[in-house]
């Protein structure tokens, strides 16, 4: 008993570890945390003797995580398949890592504050060097090739860590809050939750990533809904200030974004010459180009494998030099998992991303967890890059534990 014990303290103490990788500036060690997490499953825990507890949300991951095999029976890339599918072995070792761990609501309190502070401190650091570099050199922007940033912004922000996504970061900014409400505000430990609350708001401005302000607005949306759902028309009042907000900064651009210059100075259409491109309308060519290849092969796709050369071979025949030369992908996970593995493909993961809102119980998180990933997957191949594929597969699966302390749906 008391072995079990100890083995069950030591594969708690790597899951948190875990869940401090995962937004931080350190993130490639994260394969190192989940070997470690599935020797401890397998020889300490012993977690494969309570496979048949599997739940269902674990099952879907896993399931599509096959469906990603099947692509080896017809892909004409079978080098770059197994790569690809040696990459997202995470898709179906996390899930795995967690059965019969037999967490419960403290436990998964302890891994959100994991999480939370691991961001917070991160993104400080990065402020931290910005601040330093240029009081040190009294310029205020820096040449990271083949762009010119403001070292307090986007990737001029990032930089401090290898390969660091802004997009990604204000990802884990927008969780921040969720999870922050949740247990700081709700316990009504204010100065915590306003401390964290307005440095992640204040850095997801920073981070210039339109998707991650785009959900933080509506994060604000939904938790002024819920704080004065028996106040609706303050609820109404609050809520159109927070859109007039949002369309002030897009009209004024008082961060002077030049994503929103661009915008503004180019017309809407779908195209990638330089002159003439933008945030939008670069999108709306990788877009017109991921739906042209999933017409290929609209039922199993074109394999995870074949996918890269698919588009790019789409992107010279549609005379979009830019997108070919960068060798894009599709900036959008359901366009990227429609192209990739079809229509059954997309179904999947439609229904990995929505039945578990069905389940009898679940994490009070789950519901602003979907939505922050249904947002981040319009514009983002969040499964393709490894870190956002750990983000959302660890998460899912914490999210989705089944707990005798978790909230009932019904609530």
């Amino acid at each position: 008993m008391v072995k079990n014990l100890r083995a069950e303290k030591v594969h708690f103490i790597l899951l948190l570890i875990f869940s401090a990788v995962i937004p931080s500036g350190f993130y490639r060690f994260e394969g190192i945390g989940l070997v470690l997490l599935l020797a401890s499953w397998i020889f300490l825990a012993k977690g494969y003797q309570k496979l048949k507890t599997i739940g269902h949300p674990l099952l879907l991951l896993i399931l599509f995580y096959l469906l990603m095999i099947l692509g080896l029976f017809y892909t004409n890339d079978v080098n770059s398949q197994w790569q690809y599918l040696g990459r997202k072995i995470g898709m179906l070792l996390i899930p795995l890592i967690f059965v019969g761990t037999n967490l419960d609501e403290g436990s998964i309190e302890k891994l959100k504050k994991a999480f939370i502070f691991s961001s917070i401190f991160f993104v400080f650091v990065a402020d931290c060097y910005a601040v330093f570099d240029f009081l040190t050199t009294g310029e205020s922007e820096i040449f990271i090739s083949p762009s010119i940033y403001n070292k307090f912004t986007y990737y001029g922000l990032t930089r401090v860590f290898t390969d660091w996504h802004p997009t990604y970061v204000s990802l884990f900014l927008n969780l921040t809050l969720v999870f922050c409400n949740e247990i700081f505000y709700k316990k009504k430990k204010y100065p915590v939750w306003v401390l964290i609350g307005l440095f992640s708001i204040l850095n997801i401005f920073l981070l210039n990533s339109f998707i991650g302000i785009f959900t933080f607005f509506i994060l604000s949306i939904l938790f002024l809904l819920k704080v004065f759902k028996k106040r609706k028309g303050f609820f109404v009042v609050l809520a159109a200030v927070m859109i007039g907000f949002g369309i002030a900064i897009y009209t004024l651009n008082p961060f002077q974004y030049a994503k929103i210059d661009k915008l503004k100075e180019t017309p809407l259409k779908i195209t990638d010459r330089k002159e003439e491109r933008n945030v939008l309308t670069l999108r709306l060519a990788k877009w017109k180009s991921s739906i042209e290849v999933y017409a290929q092969a609209p039922i199993l796709g074109v394999t995870n494998g074949c996918y890269m050369d698919e588009l790019y071979q789409q992107y010279v025949r549609n005379g979009f030099e830019y997108c070919a030369k960068q060798r894009y992908s599709s900036h959008n996970q359901y366009l990227y998992t429609l192209t990739s593995n079809g229509f059954f493909g997309l179904l999947l993961l439609g229904v990995i991303l929505t039945v578990p809102l069905w389940l009898k119980t679940y994490d009070k998180s789950l519901i602003p967890f979907t939505m922050i990933i249904g947002c981040f997957f319009l514009t983002e191949d969040l499964l393709a890059r490894q870190q956002g594929m750990f983000f959302f597969v660890f998460f899912y699966v914490l999210l989705t534990q089944s707990t005798s302390e978790s909230k009932i749906l019904k609530e």
